[in-house]
């Protein structure tokens, strides 16, 4: 840290009112960095939890929020590294805080949450890292700006791999997921009668800080993501689902799969119902305990996050502090953008220029869009408006790579069940989700009647021509229909308006 002069810190993170994965990578890095001698690091969101901003104090971090009147002033006025998670606060913090970098890092931690984009403020970036081979390939092409890419793998302090034994038999196992599937609810209590002690830990059970020791009383964990490393430190076999399916009992031979995927169990994408997923856990225990000892000391030679994080900062220019001007023409795109994003959430947030302002200087994208239903599928009725025009043939113009189409509507099932999820898959992979409220039947109407009312922002691509609806239900996920995109042609900056 003190070779690149870093004695100032702020790391972005959305949502800092939850134990989730970006929490913990964002609390992990910072408290190494205070570990490491840094004099103040503060982590900016947008919303907080007192028990996580005593958990960050405990490790000497400042928590800032959006939210406190006054928040540009807290910020020192001279940041020796700008450590980007979700581009929203990036681009809040760089339109209103008058502050001078010296480095700017932007991380992606996912390939399909459209708040780990890379491509805002690209431009000012001094590297882009992201957490798995699978990010790095469907983020960075979104970038239309050349900046170096890396990858910092999901990594743990030195603390971690300071491992007693494994177990020797299958005794207490540990759910350890904000998102735990049905059926692996189901398998719990399979497992339960069989008298193996099993505790969901996230927001399905009990939500709590994963520490090495809370690892060693568990004698296998069933999760995904940042915790597989925690297991594999830990010496403690891990079995790989949750809500994306997954490949069971994770072996030395499947490592490297495994890791290009986040651990996500995307590479596999396997759903199992639950007895079989019981008896896959029971009777491959043997064999996942005997490969712990590979794994662990594959752990200890990609996993350090000491190590991996001095390599990224190692390779990083020796620079003084600048300034970045958001108001910039390069950045047109970005401020647009941000506005978009926190204009409805948060009307306070002094951002400086308004988004219509913009939209002059962004190209446009002239289209007409088409909504199909999946009727005759259990699908009664999905009904789908860009602001105020129903979507069944209805011409936009819209800033291009923006969130400029706000989309709403109304999803009923022929049985009447509500939707716990509303996504949008765009044909290149990248995903939006839609915010859901149940919307019970009229009075004195059949219990079938009822239906979720959906809105989401969606923004399209160069080459966007499809985005496919789903719904997450409790039976499961559903196609419930599509919106098809075909361009008429691309409007020159500043002559689009909406047509209907």
């Amino acid at each position: 840290m003190r070779d690149r002069l870093i004695e100032r810190v702020v790391i972005t993170n959305t949502h800092f009112d939850c134990l989730a994965g970006s929490q913990i990578v964002s609390l992990d890095i910072a408290a190494l960095f205070r570990r490491s001698g840094v004099q103040q690091v503060i982590i900016l969101t947008d919303q907080v939890s007192p028990a996580m901003e005593q958990l960050a104090q405990q490790h000497g971090i400042e928590i800032l929020s959006l939210l406190t009147s006054r928040w540009t002033e807290r910020l020192p006025t001279r940041i020796d590294l700008l450590w980007g998670h979700h581009w929203p606060l990036v681009g809040a913090m760089l339109l209103c805080a008058p502050v001078s970098l010296r480095y700017l890092i932007l991380s992606s931690l996912s390939a399909y949450e459209p708040l780990e984009l890379n491509a805002f403020f690209a431009a000012a970036a001094d590297l882009r890292v992201y957490n798995s081979r699978e990010t790095l390939q469907h983020v960075a092409p979104a970038c239309v700006v050349d900046a170096p890419d890396a990858l910092l793998l999901n990594s743990l302090a030195d603390a971690w791999f300071e491992a007693g034994p494994p177990p020797v038999a299958l005794g207490r196992i540990a759910i350890l997921s904000n998102h735990t599937p049905d059926e692996l609810m189901q398998a719990a209590d399979i497992l339960r009668a069989q008298g193996i002690e099993v505790e969901p830990v996230g927001m399905s059970g009990k939500q709590r800080l994963m520490d090495p020791a809370a690892i060693d009383g568990f004698d296998a964990i069933v999760t995904i993501g940042h915790s597989v490393q925690k297991a594999m430190a830990r010496r403690r076999p891990v079995f790989l689902y949750d809500r994306f399916g997954g490949a069971g009992w994770l072996s030395p031979g499947r490592l490297d799969e495994s890791e290009a995927v986040n651990h996500s169990g995307r590479d596999r994408l396997r759903r199992r119902p639950a007895d079989d997923l019981a008896s896959e856990i029971v009777s491959g225990f043997s064999n996942a305990l005997a490969g712990v000892e590979h794994l662990y000391a594959e752990a200890g030679r990609r996993y350090r996050l000491d190590a991996n994080l001095a390599a990224l900062l190692r390779a990083l220019p020796r620079r003084r502090w600048r300034t970045v001007d958001a108001a910039a023409p390069v950045f047109a795109r970005d401020r647009s953008a941000v506005q978009a994003y926190w204009q409805d959430k948060m009307p306070a947030l002094p951002l400086p220029l308004t988004a219509i302002g913009n939209a002059p200087g962004l190209p446009m994208v002239r289209a007409v869009m088409t909504q199909e239903a999946a009727l005759g599928a259990g699908v009664r009725q999905l009904i789908t408006h860009y602001e105020d025009a129903s979507i069944m043939c209805t011409a936009v113009a819209v800033p291009a790579e923006v969130g400029g189409l706000p989309i709403q509507g109304l999803l009923g099932f022929e049985d009447g069940a509500y939707a716990t999820e509303i996504l949008f898959r765009r044909d290149d992979g990248l995903l939006f989700r839609g915010c859901v409220k149940p919307v019970p039947p009229a009075e004195g109407a059949p219990p079938e009647m009822a239906d979720t009312h959906f809105h989401t922002a969606l923004a399209l691509a160069p080459t966007t021509r499809n985005f496919v609806i789903s719904a997450r239900t409790v039976a499961g996920d559903i196609s419930v229909g599509h919106i098809r995109i075909d361009r008429e042609n691309d409007v020159a900056p500043g002559s689009g308006s909406k047509e209907v």
